[in-house]
């Protein structure tokens, strides 16, 4: 979400802005999710796609220049040279690609990274206070991603450790939960007891596992069902 409204500000108030520019081309453009987004939104809400036009032009012109004045050797180097280029490349680095290189990295990656980080810290304030509200709900939540959770108890577990504590009993509860189900769930596909019900439970516990290695929502995987509904349609 943090992505999508500074692109859709970018487009529409900051495409001229110095600040802004001078950021897009230290990142030598977005990445390729954040230009697809771009383009997305783009689309969406231009009838052209003046404000991508302007910020493209000016950095195909920067690369442009960048490309022409990189060293190109006259002729190719002798064997031990470029041996010596592989093995001590900081000794012989004149053939480095310069301005081709990103100064920075993809500055919508840095605004997401940057939420990421305010929305972690917030929701551990939380948790270390009985008193909130999120921390009465979160025990009946599918909790947080992994990639989120290892960074919550890599950077403010120190700061909030009731609040890691928590996080890190729901998440080895939930996975408890889980592999219980898809342990079921593997048990009923034996023969001898296939005329016993697949619960709902046992039938998505693989989605929810897959969203916390992933991140993304239970409903982005699509899975045949797995009731005892579907057997019995059979």
């Amino acid at each position: 979400m943090s992505a999508s409204r500074y692109l859709s500000v970018l487009l529409y108030e900051s495409v001229n802005d110095v600040e802004t520019r001078l950021k897009f081309w230290a990142g030598l453009g977005y990445c390729a999710e954040h230009t697809r987004l771009l383009t997305d939104i783009s689309n969406k809400n231009e009838e052209k796609p003046i404000g991508m036009n302007i910020l493209y032009e000016s950095l195909a012109s920067l690369i442009k220049e960048a490309i022409l004045e990189y060293p190109i050797p006259i002729r190719r180097p002798n064997s031990l040279r470029m041996l010596l280029r592989h093995v001590f490349p900081r000794w012989l680095s004149e053939f480095t690609p310069g301005n081709l290189v990103p100064k920075a990295s993809c500055r919508v990656c840095q605004i997401a990274d940057g939420s990421v980080h305010i929305g972690l810290e917030t929701l551990m304030q939380c948790l270390q206070d009985p008193e909130e509200k999120v921390y009465r709900l979160y025990p009946g939540s599918d909790g947080i991603c992994l990639a989120h959770l290892r960074m919550a108890l890599q950077e403010y577990a120190a700061q909030y450790p009731s609040a890691a504590l928590l996080l890190r009993d729901h998440a080895m509860n939930r996975l408890t939960h889980w592999e219980q189900a898809m342990g079921e769930y593997i048990r009923k596909q034996a023969w001898q007891n296939r005329l016993e019900v697949v619960t709902d439970e046992e039938g998505k516990a693989l989605q929810h596992t897959l969203a916390f290695f992933t991140g993304d929502q239970p409903s982005a995987f699509i899975l045949p069902s797995t009731t005892q509904e579907a057997e019995n349609d059979k």
